[in-house]
């Protein structure tokens, strides 16, 4: 049996050839796939990204290189959560010039 089968969409073979040659071949279309696993963190990304971190101290221990002697001092040297964030950071990369967004 043969049936004929009518499009109504309105969609026709140029344009299903076109939308074909344009999305197909595009791959992965995310404009900003963010940090690779491997890359050097940032201080203004991980400070933008823990920004709503509110215990950064407990946070810190958990960073390779950071002693609760650094978190002490940090503490000591600031007095705003974000001032101290940002130290830990810095301070945490520059212990640890190898640390990756992994760590």
């Amino acid at each position: 049996n043969c049936y004929q089968v009518q499009c109504t969409t309105g969609v026709t073979v140029t344009d299903i050839n076109y939308l074909q040659s344009v999305v197909l071949p595009g791959g992965d279309v995310e404009l900003n796939p963010g940090p690779m696993i491997d890359d050097r963190p940032e201080i203004s990304l991980l400070t933008q990204w823990l920004e709503p971190l509110v215990d950064w101290q407990s946070f810190g221990y958990c960073l390779p290189g950071i002693t609760q002697h650094d978190v002490s001092i940090i503490e000591a040297e600031s007095s705003s959560v974000n001032d101290r964030k940002r130290k830990l950071y810095s301070k945490w990369l520059s212990v640890s010039p190898e640390a990756t967004w992994n760590d």
